[in-house]
């Protein structure tokens, strides 16, 4: 399989595995409990530690660019092949490596204005168990559950590394109810709702209760894409 096939079926892989385990999955709460940082002071470790690992990542990159430079610096010779594609592959080396940088900075930004959150676990009650059975679920109904998740994936080229982040609103258990019964998109299995719990009228929506709407929880799962050279999953 060339290897850009093989990359794309890992990252396909990936959010099939994402989505069956994390967000339709009976064991999702216990993954999400482990996930989610148990207080404000918490939270803001966290964003404190990924903006000093960006940080890092961002000196490592200057000192990359910098040796490039150099390297682009030494007087060119027209006459060697061998010399100019090596020119050719250094440009395009600092091209990867600048739009990582412009990537990391982004997310360094939004890091360091972000204020810390309340995750409302209630929201994942909420949604329908449904196993495996997204494996080999229609590509519209596919469509329709990553735009109602509100899904994000950003790949790691160098550590062939795929983050995944899903975002619930108190919308979404709805939004996400509407597709699994609508007939076009295919979808013949019906969902197993969600065992019932002593928070369960918690679980609707402010338009549904009258009351406040939900913080919105988000879901995260950091894969390692096997298929393309990488390590396996962690959370």
């Amino acid at each position: 399989m060339p290897a850009l096939a093989q990359r794309w079926h890992a990252r396909a892989a990936a959010l099939t595995s994402f989505l069956n385990e994390r967000v339709f999955g009976p064991d999702r709460a216990a993954i999400l409990a482990a996930a989610l940082p148990a207080s404000a002071a918490e939270q803001a470790t966290q964003r404190q530690d990924k903006a000093a690992a960006l940080r890092r990542r961002l000196a490592k990159i200057d000192t990359a660019e910098n040796a490039l430079i150099t390297e682009l610096e030494a007087p060119a010779q027209p006459g060697d092949p061998a010399a100019q594609a090596l020119r050719q592959r250094i440009r395009a080396r600092f091209t990867d490596l600048y739009a990582e940088r412009t990537r990391i900075e982004t997310e360094l930004t939004a890091l360091e204005e972000a204020t810390t959150q309340d995750n409302d676990p209630a929201l994942l009650d909420a949604l329908p168990i449904l196993g495996n059975i997204l494996t080999d679920a229609p590509g519209r109904l596919i469509e329709g559950l990553l735009d109602a998740l509100d899904i994000s994936a950003v790949y790691n080229n160098d550590l062939h590394q795929v983050t995944i982040n899903a975002t619930l609103t108190d919308a979404t258990p709805q939004t996400t109810s509407r597709l699994l019964t609508d007939p076009r998109t295919g979808q013949a299995t019906p969902a197993r709702p969600p065992a019932p719990t002593a928070e369960d009228h918690s679980c609707h929506s402010a338009a549904d209760t009258g009351g406040h709407a939900m913080a919105p929880l988000r879901v995260v799962m950091r894969s390692w894409l096997t298929g393309a050279g990488g390590r396996g999953q962690r959370p």
